[in-house]
């Protein structure tokens, strides 16, 4: 069970609306890449990249794709981005999952940037979204850009 709620709470990423502009687009634009997981947190319980053989999300336009090796073997995720508003605070996010144990659901959810770190607390299908980064709301999830990710960008 609590596997199933940690996958569902890492695949978050958001999409560009055409209302919100710019930043929208901007921060679209930062999450393009490849990103390895720092850490994991649901109800109070902490997880950190050590407790995986690999825990990675690669962002390719509007959707993207979380891998997950562990003792259980690898599972990879699908998550179609549907929505972006950064212009709220925090900045929020809709996803839709296209592959594994909740395909089909909307989550909903919060983010936040600093440096090449990104946040991401999303509530489980069906809830109301997180009004803050508590793992009670929702399961956080910290991304690191990838070095070469990162170059790229910069170029």
């Amino acid at each position: 069970m609590y596997r199933s709620i940690l996958v569902i709470g890492v695949v978050a990423l958001l999409s560009v609306d055409p209302c919100k502009g710019d930043v929208a687009k901007d921060d679209l634009e930062k999450m393009k890449g490849d990103w390895t997981l720092v850490s994991t947190e649901t109800n109070g319980k902490k997880l950190t990249a050590e407790n995986f053989k690999e825990f990675c999300r690669k962002v390719t336009g509007e959707s993207y794709s979380v891998t997950i090796e562990s003792e259980e073997g690898i599972q990879t995720i699908g998550i179609k981005i549907i929505k972006l508003d950064p212009s709220k605070s925090p900045k929020t996010i809709d996803v839709e999952m296209t592959e594994g144990p909740a395909k089909g659901k909307t989550l909903h959810g919060i983010y936040k940037f600093e440096d090449d770190t990104q946040t991401i607390c999303l509530a489980a299908p069906d809830k109301d979204r997180p009004a803050k980064f508590d793992s009670k709301e929702g399961t956080i999830t910290v991304w690191k850009i990838a070095k070469s990710s990162a170059k790229e960008k910069k170029n």
